[in-house]
């Protein structure tokens, strides 16, 4: 099944990309909308607001209802396919989480497999695979074990989006928000805890497609 971005997840990322607090947003809207409200339809608590609330917060993030559709239906983990379905010669390498800094450097490392892609390949394209559920969302976007991941070292950083970070205990692989000067480093997996930092992690890639179902 195809994963989206939820209403929430979709209205969070508008406010933080202005780096607006709830507060602030509610404000916004001349309190219109109460922070506790936003709070609540962010965290799909509120999974069915009324039309002239999304709208009123639409506006206040300086966003449409067609901003709003596309940006929902912008597939990150876009279809459930086996290997063989792809057309083209293109592929990427699928290597070790160990090794991608060597892949980056343009090093040779040990390829476990190569997998047909339908992007515009750049030369810092690599997979991975999952070998944990700590980035498996029971709704939205979700990484799930044993699925695989395609990375990109060519696009930057952008506001909730997926990356490949390099922090002091190693490469983590983690959902990114700023909010402020501060960076919030998510686990997708709600039973696990996520990390704050007032400093910047260095960012290596961005996940860019999730093929998921993989033998």
């Amino acid at each position: 099944m195809d994963m989206n971005k939820t209403l929430g997840q979709c209205l969070e990322m508008y406010r933080l990309a202005l780096g607006m607090k709830q507060s602030q947003a509610s404000g916004e809207t001349n309190w219109a909308i109460s922070q506790q409200q936003i709070s609540r339809i962010e965290k799909s608590e509120n999974s069915n607001p009324t039309i002239l609330t999304v709208i009123e917060l639409l506006s206040a993030y300086g966003k449409t209802l067609a901003d709003l559709e596309k940006d929902m239906t912008d597939i990150v983990i876009p279809y459930e396919k086996s290997m063989t379905t792809f057309e083209g010669n293109t592929t990427i390498p699928l290597i070790m989480l160990k090794d991608v800094k060597i892949f980056l450097r343009g090093s040779k490392v040990k390829i476990i497999d190569q997998l047909p892609i339908k992007h515009k390949k750049t030369r810092k394209m690599f997979a991975l695979k999952m070998d944990n559920n700590l980035m498996h969302a029971k709704t939205g976007m979700s990484y799930p074990k044993n699925s695989l991941v395609i990375f990109d070292a060519t696009k930057q950083f952008v506001q909730d989006n997926e990356m490949l970070i390099k922090s002091p205990e190693g490469l983590v692989f983690r959902n990114v928000i700023q909010d402020g000067s501060t960076y919030f480093y998510k686990l997708l997996n709600t039973e696990y805890p996520n990390t704050s930092s007032s400093t910047r992690l260095k960012m290596l890639a961005r996940a860019i497609e999730c093929r998921i179902n993989v033998k």
